[in-house]
């Protein structure tokens, strides 16, 4: 029956070529994507041992052929939006348990340095990025996520939960809102999120990084949608410096830190101000907002 069946998961696993021991990373792809083998080798060449795999119901189900499981029967976004009769109906349940599996398989690695671990996703692996950090507090030294968040209901994917039932509403929250687990995270967090973006809107991003108690990160590409057109690269690919920089600085300690920026009040009207402490020079600043909307909205 295929409800029986059992998930099994295909991973790919890159190593550095050097003898260890290395920080490890987890990837985790984006809906209907699948364990992004390329760019595992590219962090392994990073000195990076990777672990990449398929991710139940978050995968496209037609294309991921080296794993099975009863979600591979299904379309792709079934029996996400449920917990009916149990949490463990969701499909999500399946995709943070290949998660946590998954982390567990890169910390076992003889030459992982398990104390230095880090998770990179993008889109819902973005969002299982947040997830499993909080889930696994301590045993996370760094994380990235690509545009996912927690607070779902402040995202586009909150008209799913518009349409349930109110209690199973809050269930879902409580066990699947990665919001909820924010405050457990004790990783340095960054967050790259698109300013336009259509699924993960600013008010998720920020609550999500608010919810987290420590070192947080956040760049916003203007008039983007899903996408990062910000020097620094885009997505998981191999030019995204934003992420190399990140987990270089936290994982293989080289390399300088991010800079901050602090908002300051200015008695002149239509102006702002704000102080950056930063390793390297200041080199341009630019203003980039947008109207409030006129409805309310």
């Amino acid at each position: 029956v295929v409800e029986e069946m059992t998930n099994e998961v295909c991973a790919v696993i890159a190593s550095p070529t050097q003898p260890g021991p290395h920080p490890g990373l987890l990837l985790l792809h984006g809906g209907q994507g699948r364990a992004p083998e390329t760019e595992a080798i590219v962090w392994a060449q990073r000195g990076y041992i990777t672990v990449a795999l398929d991710l139940p119901g978050i995968a496209d189900p037609i294309h991921t052929t080296n794993s099975a499981g009863a979600w591979r029967f299904r379309p792709y976004n079934a029996l996400v939006w449920t917990v009916t009769p149990t949490p463990s109906t969701s499909v999500l349940y399946d995709a943070i348990a290949a998660g946590l599996q998954g982390f567990e398989l890169l910390r076992s690695q003889p030459e992982t340095d398990p104390d230095h671990i880090g998770i990179l996703g993008w889109s819902w692996g973005g969002y299982l990025t947040t997830q499993l950090s909080g889930l696994l507090g301590n045993q996370v030294a760094a994380a990235f996520s690509h545009y996912g968040s927690g607070f779902y209901e402040e995202t586009w994917f909150g008209v799913f939960l518009g349409w349930m039932q109110t209690s199973d509403r809050a269930l879902w929250l409580e066990t699947f809102d990665a919001g909820r687990r924010a405050p457990s995270i004790r990783a340095p967090f960054f967050i790259a999120a698109a300013a336009n973006d259509t699924y993960f809107w600013p008010p998720a991003i920020e609550q999500t990084l608010a919810a987290i108690p420590g070192e947080t990160r956040l760049v916003y590409a203007p008039n983007a949608d899903h996408q990062l057109p910000v020097p620094g690269g885009t997505n998981m690919r191999p030019g995204d410096l934003l992420a190399e920089t990140w987990f270089a600085r936290h994982l293989q300690g080289s390399g300088s830190d991010f800079p901050t920026i602090e908002w300051e009040t200015t008695p002149r009207p239509g102006a702002v101000a704000f102080h950056v402490t930063s390793t390297r020079p200041l080199l341009a600043a630019s203003l980039w907002y947008s109207r409030p909307d006129p409805r309310g909205a």
